[in-house]
């Protein structure tokens, strides 16, 4: 079953100018993130390694929030709360429509799995 979601256009949401952000919830370990050590910095063209150390622990990848290809932040499942919780490296886009539109299909696919 295909969904679509229309979400206000303001501009203050999404990108800086005014256009849609692109978010997505990447799980643990995941391929894109966790490839090649020595190419990571490609993730992370500001960061600092210390920053780029947010995202991983002892060698595994957190499960990341990416926004427009770049991560952000992570997240995780809380199963006794049935919750998505977060946590942001820069910026923190919880109000933005565009973000709760991907969290709420996250936590659809939780939903499913659980039932």
């Amino acid at each position: 079953m295909l969904c679509s979601v229309l979400v206000p256009t303001q501009k203050y949401f999404g990108n800086s100018d005014g256009t849609a952000a692109s978010y997505r919830f990447l799980p643990y370990e995941d391929a894109i993130l966790k490839g090649y050590k020595e190419t990571r910095h490609r993730f992370f063209p500001t960061l600092t390694p210390a920053q780029i150390s947010f995202f991983f622990d002892r060698g595994e990848a957190h499960p990341t929030i990416w926004k427009n290809g770049t991560p952000i932040g992570t997240w995780n499942y809380d199963a006794k709360s049935k919750q998505i919780q977060t946590q942001f490296l820069t910026e923190n886009p919880e109000k933005d429509p565009f973000f709760q539109v991907e969290l709420k299909r996250t936590m659809g696919l939780f939903a499913l799995q659980f039932q």
